[in-house]
């Protein structure tokens, strides 16, 4: 009985540990902040430790989604891809000489 005791406490102070570690490290994927939401609809999210507000724009979403990291979806070739054309559209961004075939869609952009 002891024993039995004994092993659901040691169950029940660890779970809160095993919970905490899964969330460290991981961010959202900014390309599907938007789906469902409207053009121009405010957001504030939380991105490697700190607090970003922005909106959902027309911007370039991959195809893939974990084809461009946060830091990939900041380059100039990947903000500016989708400047005068329509939702929907699709295209190929050339990202450090990898070509990410993607479309123009809502995507979440921070305010700057």
């Amino acid at each position: 009985m002891k024993k039995l005791a004994f092993i659901i406490a040691l169950v029940l102070l660890a779970m809160p540990y095993a919970q905490a570690a899964s969330d460290e490290g991981k961010n959202p994927d900014t390309t599907r902040l938007c789906e469902g939401k409207g053009p121009h609809v405010k957001l504030t999210v939380k991105i490697e430790g700190r607090t970003i507000k922005g909106s959902c724009q027309i911007g370039f979403k991959p195809a893939q989604v974990n084809a461009l990291d946060y830091e990939a979806m900041r380059a100039p070739a990947v903000q500016n891809a989708c400047k005068g054309k329509a939702r929907g559209s699709t295209l190929i961004v050339n990202v450090d000489g990898e070509q990410i075939p993607g479309k123009c869609d809502l995507v979440f952009k921070r305010n700057r």
